[in-house]
C-alpha cells in the first residue's frame, strides 16, 4: 500500500500489509547532499542503523506493534533528535485465538462424532432389541394365560360331565354323550 501517513497518526495494517517503505527528508539549507540518516525498528531498541538514502525498506515483517525512530545528522556533525512512527499489522483472522479456540472445538467434533452417533446407535439396537424380547415375554405370557384359560375350562368339563355319568350310572341312565363329550374335551 503506498498510501502516505502522517507521523503521528497511530497506523493499523492489514497482514498482507507487511513490506514497509518509510521515506523521510531532513531539511538542510547549507549542504543538503551531506545529510545522513540512521533509525532503530522494536519495542526495545537495539543499535542505530545507518540508511543509504532517504528510505527504510522493512520487508515480510511479522504481525505485532513496531515503534520506528528516525534521525538525522546535518552536515554539524550533530544527530538530531529522532522522530517517531509508530504501526500496528494485524494478525491475520486464522492467528487469532478465537479462531484457534472454534478450529479446535471443530476438530474435536469431528472426531467425537462419529463415536457418539456409533455409540447412540448401539443404544437404540439394544432399546429396540429389548422392547423385542419384552414383546415376546408378553406373547409367551398371553398364550400362557390362554392355555391356562383353555385346560382349566376343559378340566371343569370334564369333571362336570364325570359328575353327570356317576348320577346317571347310578339311576342306570344312558351316559354316552357325556362320554363323548369328555372324549372330545380331553383333546
Amino acid at each position: 500500500n503506498e498510501n502516505p501517513f502522517p507521523l503521528d497518526s497511530n497506523i493499523q495494517l492489514k497482514y498482507n500489509e507487511n513490506n514497509i517503505q518509510i521515506n523521510f527528508e531532513a531539511i538542510s539549507f547549507t549542504n543538503p547532499y551531506q545529510i545522513q540518516y540512521e533509525y532503530q525498528v522494536g519495542i526495545e531498541y537495539s543499535e542505530w542503523k545507518q540508511t543509504e538514502g532517504n528510505e527504510i525498506l522493512l520487508p515480510k515483517l511479522p504481525p505485532g506493534q513496531y515503534n520506528v525512530l528516525v534521525r538525522a545528522k546535518l552536515d554539524n556533525g550533530i544527530w538530531g533528535s529522532p522522530s517517531a512512527m509508530k504501526f500496528h499489522i494485524v494478525r491475520p483472522f486464522w492467528e487469532s485465538l478465537v479462531f484457534r479456540i472454534f478450529l479446535t472445538v471443530i476438530i474435536i467434533g469431528g472426531i467425537s462424532l462419529p463415536f457418539y452417533l456409533f455409540y447412540r446407535k448401539r443404544l437404540r439396537d439394544r432399546w429396540v432389541e429389548l422392547d423385542k424380547l419384552q414383546a415376546v415375554n408378553r406373547e409367551r405370557q398371553r398364550i400362557s394365560y390362554d392355555l391356562h384359560d383353555d385346560l382349566g375350562s376343559s378340566l371343569t368339563s370334564i369333571k362336570m360331565n364325570a359328575e353327570i355319568i356317576k348320577q346317571k350310572k347310578l339311576r342306570q341312565i344312558n351316559f354316552n354323550k357325556e362320554l363323548e363329550d369328555i372324549v372330545e374335551y380331553s383333546k
